[in-house]
């Protein structure tokens, strides 16, 4: 049986650009007591792809006494496994990592809220924090079927600019099918591969899969994909001789991926999109590269901190 199988599931899709209306009814199921009050929806964070409000009634003394919803990106499935994403969540739940998942819909969920804020990337303590918890995070044993892992995820991403994903190939039909007046006749490349899946929110006319062959044919996405193998290649190799652990990795270091609740001093951990098999070191490198940022020779850690 799912791990999901007991969670409430409406078949009905929100749009995130008439929230207040279209979400109102799957709220009500949530909270009934709701029903006649005026619900306040605040968004979370600044990242278009991973689209979060919080939700409570407006005679609430603030919105840890609500709700969250997420809102997956449209067209977001040619890349995520949002299914695998939930039954993730739900064994994460389990472990104290993860907010309870309260209620599904065919583009998002709800689940409890999640107390805490940002913290600074430039403090100190925010790095022993989030190396607790991710110490905590890669120390967790799941039964994860068929799991893919970092590499697998990444060659995902290179054939979207590919003939091998024959869903996004038919999603650039369809938006081009629906959007053939729309007034920018001439979009880039990226910008139409975003619109379709979902990391823009400005409707563009599709390209086809040729035409966006033609547009990348300066671009070596076989190489790329050589030089993935290349690194996987050096994992094996190098890393594996070492005895290095391979640990179910979040692959997403952004600060914004964590919230801090000073008054229990607890971390919780947001967006579980790209977890997947990896060696422990790439979450600890791929947060000191969040770290550095744009400016890698003066914002890289220096030793002291790494340790």
């Amino acid at each position: 049986m799912s791990a999901t199988a007991n969670i409430v599931h409406e078949a009905v899709e929100i749009d995130v650009d008439l929230l207040e209306t279209s979400a109102n009814h799957l709220i009500c199921l949530i909270k009934p007591t709701w029903v006649s009050k005026k619900i306040i929806f605040k968004k979370l964070g600044t990242d278009d792809n991973n689209i979060y409000y919080s939700v409570y009634p407006n005679d609430h003394e603030d919105e840890k006494h609500g709700v969250v919803v997420k809102v997956y990106p449209r067209n977001s499935d040619v890349y995520t496994d949002h299914q695998k994403e939930l039954e993730l969540i739900e064994q994460f739940f389990h472990h104290g990592i993860a907010p309870r998942i309260l209620l599904t819909f065919i583009n998002g969920y709800f689940s409890s809220y999640i107390l805490g804020q940002t913290l600074s990337i430039k403090e100190d303590h925010t790095h022993q924090l989030i190396s607790q918890k991710l110490a905590e995070f890669h120390s967790i044993s799941l039964k994860f079927k068929n799991g893919l892992h970092f590499v697998d995820k990444l060659k995902q991403f290179i054939d979207l600019f590919t003939k091998k994903n024959i869903n996004l190939h038919n999603r650039l039909i369809e938006i081009k099918e629906e959007q053939e007046k729309s007034i920018d006749k001439n979009p880039s490349v990226f910008t139409t591969l975003k619109s379709a899946i979902g990391l823009n929110t400005t409707p563009t006319l599709a390209l086809t899969l040729e035409q966006l062959e033609l547009q990348l044919k300066d671009t070596t996405w076989a190489t790329l994909s050589t030089e993935i193998d290349f690194i996987q290649s050096i994992f094996e190799t190098n890393w594996s001789k070492h005895n290095l652990p391979m640990v179910l990795c979040l692959n997403n270091m952004n600060i914004h991926n964590f919230l801090y609740d000073s008054k229990n001093k607890t971390m919780s951990i947001i967006d579980f999109d790209h977890c997947s098999y990896n060696y422990f070191l790439i979450d600890i490198i791929s947060y000191f590269l969040e770290i550095a940022k744009d400016d890698y020779d003066n914002n890289y850690p220096q030793r002291h901190i790494q340790k």
